[in-house]
């Protein structure tokens, strides 16, 4: 039915989604890139058993602006640049979460290949490094809006600091969820560069952020909105009733 449809109105179509089709083949996949040319926006997602090599045909797409591989953990680096390479001059989100086996390297690479990136998601992304978020900070410095690091668990508190310098004033949504070494001098980072732009933060698993880190960072953030904080036990009255946000939404905390 998805092939008949590409076939007979895929020069038409400005946005596909697909998701947890155990069915797709690699040559459905280039069959998207065939006859979609005019795509947009194209969400390939939880294709837990395409080959990992497919994605690679979308890269002859030219127009997208949002890619999502979300959920398809077989996709390889290689392929995953040839995707975004089409694209890369016009894409301004990109969503990798869950591509488990993508290197470092590729993901920097990709990120620095698309100078109009303002999304990216790299949840569970776990080679993801520090060296590799600093490459990404520097090229999209001052660009990047929305930013999801959730499981990348190499990630320490030197990272974020440089994230947070580079992205300054911009950074309005960033997901640290689960990533374990962070404690509170990301928090102070955040509070010098971004406490003006951040409007969601979730901080869900950090264990060594403390009541006075989350605390002065809350203050100091007057278009924060939500917070989330599940797991985080040590969190404690002195931080939920001490904080000067009267309608600050904060989620996940421990009764």
């Amino acid at each position: 039915c998805v092939a008949a449809i590409c076939g007979a109105r895929g020069a038409a179509l400005r946005s596909l989604k697909i998701s947890g089709n155990q069915q797709l083949t690699a040559a459905f996949v280039a069959s998207i890139a065939s006859e979609c040319d005019s795509l947009e926006r194209l969400a390939l997602e939880d294709l837990i058993y395409l080959p990992g090599e497919a994605a690679a045909p979308i890269g002859r797409l030219t127009q997208l602006q949002s890619l999502s591989f979300r959920g398809t953990r077989l996709l390889v680096s290689s392929s995953m640049l040839a995707a975004v390479g089409g694209s890369a001059h016009c894409l301004e989100a990109l969503d990798l979460g869950g591509c488990t086996v993508l290197s470092a390297d590729a993901v920097a690479t990709a990120a620095e290949a698309c100078p109009r990136l303002r999304e990216l998601s790299l949840d569970g992304v776990e080679n993801l490094t520090d060296e590799a978020l600093g490459r990404i900070a520097a090229a999209r410095r001052g660009a990047l809006s929305s930013l999801s690091l959730r499981k990348c668990v190499q990630l320490s508190d030197g990272a974020i600091e440089g994230l947070a310098a580079a992205c300054g004033g911009v950074l309005a949504h960033l997901s640290l969820n689960n990533v374990p070494a962070l404690g509170d001098a990301c928090l102070v980072a955040l509070k010098e560069h971004c406490a003006d732009s951040l409007e969601s933060l979730d901080l869900s698993w950090c264990r060594a952020v403390s009541d006075n880190g989350v605390g002065a960072l809350v203050d100091a953030a007057p278009r924060l909105q939500r917070l989330a904080v599940w797991g985080c036990s040590q969190l404690t009255n002195r931080f939920y009733e001490g904080h000067s946000r009267e309608h600050l939404r904060v989620v996940g905390r421990s009764i």
